[in-house]
């Protein structure tokens, strides 16, 4: 101690206090935080869960839904420790119930309605319906239905609904095999024979092929090309439309690649935009090796052999148009949606031929192989016109903008392969 004297002040510290983090029926774990009295800090980040709800904030009362504090909300301590309550926000959740892809939760808040996000599962070889409030098959709710939250903040998951898409293949008997392609004024009692070249004459066949029992869907296009350039959507079980030869042709390769087979078609370069807007447009240097043991589209011939299955009537169902026609093809007749505009309807929904086709009459259009170029006279094997003097290629069967007379086997159609309209799909052959 010196001479003078000397005043010693007290110094304080706050007392530390401690605000306790509750769960409030989620899991997990989180530390209690120190904050010193009258001092200001952010609150710890929630780390607790609770499946099917999100966090929204914290409250004060135990049990409570009302948010008092937001995550990470700067806190002032008082005199004593305090325990914040972690509230849920019940969430609509997705599951794909076997499919792929994912789907992030929604928030409807407790009572209100709104609609449900648009689907983005997929699952090959299948189209989705709808939701379920279990992993069933009943739709109970639409794609993008209206959904009213329920008032208890009870969580909800939706199950995708799928229905199977598989109709396959069917095996033509073909192989050594004669018929009589087109028509003549002695056979022809429905609608004008010779038309666009279509005289009858005979053709053998020295192999057999299997055929896609329906029109290729869009579900069955969107899994091989990742696109549906279709106009008539809302159903991916209709026919897929809405595209050039061209781009039936690159779907015919792709489909090949992806199972493993050879390909048909090749060629040196890709014009224009396949399966979007106005299509491929032209494949440049393009070659058909029938040969290959790939997907193709089919030649005239064996499309209409296909379609006749062993009849020699107008239609195969019979030989007057009003013959079952609405039993067996969608048409103009009968092919009105509900708001009276003609639509293209899901495959095989109409009956079968006896080689298991479906729709090779009406819904839409199919493109085949060959250039157009009038029927020979003289009997043929095998035919596949490749006339490089035509600008035409054929597409055969109807859609549902004509009337059923036009539904006859032996009709025959041509048009720019680069043309791009809703009638005009297809279906693939297989070559043994």
């Amino acid at each position: 101690m010196g001479t003078a004297s000397v005043i010693l002040y007290a110094v304080w510290m706050g007392n530390n206090n401690t605000i306790s983090f509750n769960p409030n029926t989620g899991t997990g774990v989180m530390s209690a935080q120190t904050i010193i009295t009258d001092s200001t800090a952010k609150l710890n980040s929630n780390t607790y869960t609770k499946p099917g709800y999100s966090f929204a904030g914290w409250s004060t009362t135990s049990g409570g839904t009302t948010v008092d504090f937001a995550d990470g909300a700067s806190y002032t301590m008082g005199t004593s420790s305090l325990t914040l309550y972690a509230v849920w926000t019940a969430l609509v959740s997705y599951n794909s119930n076997g499919g792929t892809g994912a789907m992030a939760p929604q928030t409807i808040a407790s009572g209100a309605s709104a609609k449900l996000t648009h689907n983005a599962f997929i699952r090959h070889g299948y189209t989705f319906i709808g939701w379920d409030t279990i992993s069933g098959s009943t739709m109970v709710y639409k794609d993008t239905a209206n959904f009213t939250m329920n008032a208890g903040n009870v969580a909800v998951a939706l199950y995708a609904v799928w229905l199977q898409i598989y109709y396959g293949m069917d095996s033509i008997p073909s192989k050594d095999q004669t018929f009589m392609m087109g028509a003549d004024s002695s056979t022809q009692t429905e609608g004008a024979a010779n038309l666009n070249g279509d005289t009858l004459h005979s053709v053998t066949f020295t192999h057999s092929f299997l055929m896609d029992s329906t029109h290729v869907t869009q579900q069955e296009f969107l899994r091989v090309m990742s696109l549906n350039p279709s106009q008539f959507t809302g159903d991916l079980t209709r026919p897929v439309e809405h595209l050039t030869w061209f781009d039936a042709v690159l779907y015919c390769n792709a489909r090949s690649k992806l199972e493993g087979k050879d390909t048909v078609y090749k060629y040196t370069g890709i014009t224009g935009t396949p399966c979007t807007g106005s299509g491929c447009q032209d494949l440049v240097g393009i070659t058909i090796d029938t040969s290959k043991k790939g997907y193709r589209l089919p030649t005239e011939a064996e499309w209409e052999f296909a379609a006749k299955a062993g009849t020699t009537t107008n239609f195969w169902w019979g030989n007057n148009s009003t013959d079952s026609a609405d039993k067996y093809s969608w048409n103009k007749n009968n092919s009105k949606s509900v708001t009276n505009v003609l639509t293209t309807h899901p495959v095989a929904q109409k009956g079968k031929n006896s080689f298991g086709l479906y729709d090779m009459e009406g819904n839409v259009y199919q493109w085949c192989n060959d250039w157009y170029a009038d029927y020979s006279r003289w009997p043929l094997a095998n035919p596949l016109c490749t006339n490089s003097a035509s600008t035409y290629k054929i597409f055969r069967g109807c859609s549902v903008y004509w009337n059923s007379t036009v539904l006859r086997s032996a009709v025959r159609n041509y048009n720019s392969p680069s043309v791009v309209t809703d009638e005009y799909g297809f279906r693939c052959v297989l070559q043994r």
